[in-house]
């Protein structure tokens, strides 16, 4: 297969003009990843009940609720100290960037890029189990 055959299969769907925007209004734009979660398993965002930020910080911690009803849920199951377990807290940890990351969407006909700030990879805090360790260590003394 040569340059030319390769060339008639790429077929040019849409042209747009490119910007690059810098005003972001004096905010910063962040991503945040979870790079434990496969996609096709999203938390569930819409039903977050708490986030605390620290801006400066670039720190982030939000408590999104566990499906209580769900077969997987072991809140009965003491073992890893567990008990009454009904939310996850996603703690934030810095992502030093590699490269220069940037967010683009189509507006007004054109292709617009915002470079990003900053980048955090979100994970969840286990400190019930802290909490559970403790409370064991407590009734053995």
């Amino acid at each position: 297969m040569d340059a030319d055959e390769e060339e008639d299969e790429d077929v040019i769907v849409r042209e747009l003009d490119c910007y690059l925007s810098t005003d972001t209004a004096g905010a910063q734009l962040g991503l945040l990843s979870c790079p434990l979660r496969p996609p096709w398993r999203k938390y569930p965002y819409e039903d977050l009940e708490v986030i605390r930020m620290k801006p400066k910080a670039r720190r982030i911690e939000m408590d999104l609720p566990l499906d209580t009803t769900s077969a997987n849920y072991a809140g009965d199951d003491d073992s890893h100290g567990a008990r009454g377990v009904e939310k996850v807290t996603m703690r934030s940890s810095p992502v030093e960037a590699k490269t220069s990351l940037a967010v683009g969407m189509i507006q007004d006909g054109a292709f617009v890029l915002t470079p990003l700030d900053y980048c955090v990879q979100l994970r969840p805090h286990l400190s019930y189990l802290n909490v559970a360790k403790k409370g064991v260590h407590e009734e053995c003394s």
